[in-house]
């Protein structure tokens, strides 16, 4: 799958005010998103994992972004990220953190809450938005950490993003936050709290992106980057929509 993304940094000063301003261009209620990203560095080949995900396709699928981490041409190795969807209920944060530790304390309601993604270095090039390729597998049932184990990878990193959500025709707006916990060291063993921001001074990225299933469709990516600088051109003098620098979103293992 291709990501076409356009990103800004927005002062925490300003958050209600663009909060406002995407639900009124959306049309929307902002749908609140509250995840927990666990970064995996790869330290062995990847060999087939003894935890199940319940389905072969889900299983040769996470494989498979295994050894996408592992075996990049030119002999690069890349991070994964297991993901943990803590607001999965549908409910605010407050709760749905709630509902998560009691669901990892006592190993219920597993299924649903994992996914595995990888994301690999965007595209080099000039380009109006910036483009990489992204996956992402949900893990069905098990034990994810084992999982990860299995295809021979070890956490090294964690954060929880905390933000809302909009969509307007084909793009998603994500307005988020990265957080730090205290306990993060743990990964596995303790759910995250004293959450507390990565940025000190509590800014936003508004990350706006469309994902395109089959990237080698031309016509299909240029109307993905159509829609994107339209929103662009709509949000001009508002809100600066820009490409990023690239190595910013390097994902590879130095």
């Amino acid at each position: 799958m291709l990501e076409l993304s356009l990103f800004s940094q927005i002062p925490y000063q300003r958050h209600g005010q663009v909060l406002k301003l995407l639900a009124g261009i959306a049309a929307m209620a902002p749908v609140n998103t509250l995840e927990r990203h666990i970064i995996h560095k790869p330290v062995r080949q990847a060999h087939r994992a003894s935890t199940q995900l319940g389905a072969s396709q889900g299983i040769q699928d996470a494989q498979k972004a295994g050894r996408q981490g592992q075996t990049q041409a030119g002999g690069d190795i890349y991070y994964l990220r297991l993901v943990e969807d803590l607001a999965y209920e549908g409910v605010d944060w407050e709760r749905g953190a709630k509902l998560a530790q009691e669901a990892a304390m006592t190993k219920a309601d597993e299924a649903g809450r994992w996914s595995l993604r990888f994301y690999d270095v965007p595209e080099a090039g000039r380009r109006s938005v910036m483009a990489r390729t992204t996956s992402a597998t949900p893990i069905q049932q098990g034990d994810a950490f084992a999982f990860m184990k299995g295809l021979g990878y070890q956490a090294v990193y964690e954060y929880v993003v905390q933000g809302q959500q909009f969509v307007h025709n084909n793009v998603v707006l994500h307005l988020h936050r990265a957080m730090s916990a205290t306990n993060s060291q743990n990964h596995d063993a303790d759910y995250p709290r004293d959450l507390l921001p990565v940025d000190e001074s509590g800014a936003y990225i508004l990350h706006a992106y469309v994902r395109v299933q089959d990237g080698t469709v031309p016509d299909v990516v240029s109307k993905g980057t159509a829609e994107l600088m339209q929103l662009k051109e709509l949000l001009r003098g508002a809100i600066d929509l820009r490409v990023v620098d690239r190595l910013s979103l390097d994902t590879r293992v130095k």
